[in-house]
């Protein structure tokens, strides 16, 4: 989780730094979430498989 966040506030200062638009930076978050929880998703579809697996 700290590593995420980290990452963010990169992107961020890096974003205020080269004075992209705010729209962009919108955009990049929105897309590094929505790719975040793609992955948990399938995380926990695999766990879920496992568990039921088990049972």
């Amino acid at each position: 989780m700290k590593k995420i966040l980290i990452l963010c506030l990169v992107i961020f200062l890096l974003a205020v730094t080269l004075n992209i638009p705010k729209i962009d930076i919108t955009g990049l978050f929105v897309k590094a979430s929505s790719t975040i929880v793609t992955i948990a998703r399938s995380v926990i579809k695999q766990v879920l498989t496992v568990i039921a697996g088990w049972l």
